[in-house]
């Protein structure tokens, strides 16, 4: 699907988002107690990231770098990753599930996410499926809801997948070690953080594993590939 496309279909969902507002504050009341106002805030902030994301799209990638070789132009240019990881916690639901894949999505990714079992509605499946009615194709956008007592397995199974993140997540590391110096990987890290505190997590408690995939990949949904050629 090209850029021009994708940025339609976000276009698209901040329209059907805005339509569907009543629905969403209701079910914010319903799901987490959320007032009136501050279910407002989330569903104004989620509709202006859909815009952003959509904006985002058609925005310039592209980089010419120097280059030592005579008569040749070096370029860089972004490209998707591939399966993004998200996790979002169920204090401000619209906008911390939004925010977790609206990038990963527009920039051309594919994205396994799993809201909070405290608001899976308003965390996940509700996005997705204004996504689905605003045409983004199946299979794009993939929710992974879980009982609270399976939260800490379900993680780990999604950050262990060779297929998925988490092998992205390890090149990821061994490409910017020299900025953090001896000690553990960020996505080993995260995988113990995220094995540890996981299953405490509920009222009153962000998911810790959210740190390690919907804010990884927020700042970098897209890698850099360069390209030296002939002029």
């Amino acid at each position: 699907m090209g850029a021009f496309e994708r940025r339609e279909i976000f276009l698209r969902a901040a329209d059907v988002m805005a339509r569907r507002g009543e629905e969403a504050i209701v079910a914010l009341a319903r799901e987490t107690g959320a007032s009136r106002l501050f279910s407002q805030f989330n569903l104004a902030f989620c509709v202006q990231v859909l815009r952003e994301a959509a904006a985002a799209i058609t925005r310039p990638a592209g980089e010419l770098l120097p280059t030592s070789i005579r008569g040749a132009c070096s370029m860089a240019r972004r490209i998707p990753f591939g399966v993004v990881g998200a996790i979002s916690p169920w204090n401000a639901p619209l906008v911390l599930g939004i925010r977790s894949i609206a990038i990963p999505l527009a920039v051309g990714n594919t994205v396994v996410m799993k809201p909070s079992e405290d608001a899976p509605i308003t965390c996940g499946l509700l996005l997705a499926d204004v996504l689905a009615e605003a045409g983004l194709p199946a299979g794009v956008l993939n929710v992974v809801t879980s009982d609270l007592a399976d939260a800490g397995e379900v993680v780990a199974a999604l950050i262990a997948d060779p297929a998925g993140a988490d092998g992205e997540l390890h090149r990821l590391d061994q490409r910017r070690a020299h900025h953090r110096g001896p000690g553990r990987p960020a996505s080993q890290a995260g995988r113990a953080r995220t094995r540890r505190e996981e299953p405490a997590s509920g009222p009153g408690r962000a998911l810790s594993g959210r740190r390690v995939l919907a804010s990884a990949w927020l700042s970098r949904a897209a890698g850099r590939c360069h390209a030296t050629m002939p002029r």
